[in-house]
């Protein structure tokens, strides 16, 4: 998908094929756990009051990519989710205000040495929530970061403003946060230009920044995978092994917790991996604290892993699965039992997962933002 080419409405597909019904795993968080595998052919739904437009989408791609929006005009939404690392960072932790550099090799600053979770891709977040073909989602309550402590993505996009090892830093009352973002891009003129355009007189204010910032990020879909088009029907889009993969993938009950079109249940799982001091919302005490079955969609490209980064490879991922022999000491039980597989069966596997990658979207940044600061990732190719 180009820059220019934007959702322009519904077209909902139905899934013409499935793989199997799958028994789920251990789920305390109402999961949908045991349902089948389908292609990702359901339509993008928005809230009533923020309809998808090209103009809107234009203004929150600017946004995205605009450290204006951080209190030192150093860190810019795209500075932890990079097109070239499938909107990503390639980074066990997110660096935020005060790092250097971008990517992986990114350097944190002395202040705030890292923003404490993984950062997810934004490919397809704007299914989060979806269990099934049908497009039956609730966009206005849709689990958003690792722990789901926030719902839905008008509210998710200002989050990161409002955190002080994210975009805000210290200078700023997390209260008084997004007001100042909104000064800032009322002092540029072409902000106030463009608000004017997409929504009428009145310049930026919170809930259109929201807005424009939630309907680009609602145009990254990808869903033109091998394993989508095998689903629906092209036999030989998936190879014999990773036809044999997917075999593995229901065998060992993977499919338990990564199903629907999403390949997640969207269920919070203790896994094992070990918490982070800060702990989410969805803490259930003595340190189990519960996080995401994360979509397999395009997981080749979006390492390392878990929700704190400390699984390197998906090699290392499907050992883990497998042996469940590195459950952190800080963790009392886990939510997943541990699969036999024989080496062959985890070659397969890993192919399985490669299936699921779809680099059909744009990996470029826009060369120049109004704010006239540096882009992340400007003219990478």
């Amino acid at each position: 998908m180009n820059r220019n080419e934007r959702i322009r409405g519904p077209k909902l597909i139905l899934a013409v094929m499935c793989l199997s019904t799958l028994s789920a795993c251990d789920d305390d968080d109402g999961g949908y756990g045991g349902e089948p595998l389908f292609p990702l052919d359901a339509a993008v739904l928005t809230p009533p009051d923020n309809p998808i437009t090209d103009a809107k989408a234009d203004l929150g791609e600017l946004l995205f990519f605009d450290p204006v929006l951080s209190t030192d005009g150093d860190v810019a939404c795209a500075t932890c989710h990079l097109p070239a690392f499938a909107y990503a960072d390639g980074r066990a932790l997110a660096v935020g205000v005060g790092g250097t550099g971008e990517g992986p090799a990114r350097i944190p600053g002395a202040e705030f040495p890292n923003a404490g979770r993984n950062a997810p891709t934004l490919l397809n977040v704007a299914f989060n929530g979806l269990t099934e073909p049908g497009s039956s989602y609730d966009p206005a309550n849709a689990p958003m970061f690792w722990d789901h402590r926030i719902r839905g993505l008008e509210a998710q996009v200002l989050d990161p403003i409002r955190t002080p090892s994210e975009m805000l830093g210290s200078a700023v009352q997390p209260e008084n946060a997004v007001q100042a973002a909104v000064d800032r891009m009322n002092a540029i003129s072409e902000y106030v230009d463009r608000f004017d355009d997409v929504f009428g007189p009145g310049g930026a204010d919170e809930t259109r920044l929201s807005h424009a910032l939630a309907t680009y990020v609602r145009t990254l879909v990808v869903r033109d995978s091998p394993f989508d088009r095998f689903m629906r029907g092209d036999t030989a889009a998936l190879t014999a092994q990773q036809q044999r993969g997917m075999d593995v993938f229901e065998d060992a009950d993977c499919a338990g917790c990564h199903n629907g079109p999403m390949l997640s249940d969207w269920s919070l799982k203790r896994l094992g991996v070990g918490p982070h001091p800060d702990g989410p919302m969805s803490d259930t005490g003595a340190g189990d604290f519960r996080f995401r079955s994360a979509s397999l969609r395009n997981v080749e490209l979006t390492g390392p892993y878990m929700h704190d980064g400390s699984i390197g490879t998906l090699e290392e991922v499907i050992a883990y699965y497998a042996t469940a022999e590195s459950v952190h000491p800080g963790v009392s039980s886990i939510d997943i039992e541990s699969q036999s597989m024989s080496a062959s069966d985890r070659l397969a596997l890993l192919s399985f997962l490669e299936a699921l990658t779809d680099t059909g979207f744009d990996t470029t940044s826009p060369p120049s933002v109004p704010s006239g600061l540096p882009v992340p990732g400007a003219g990478t190719p």
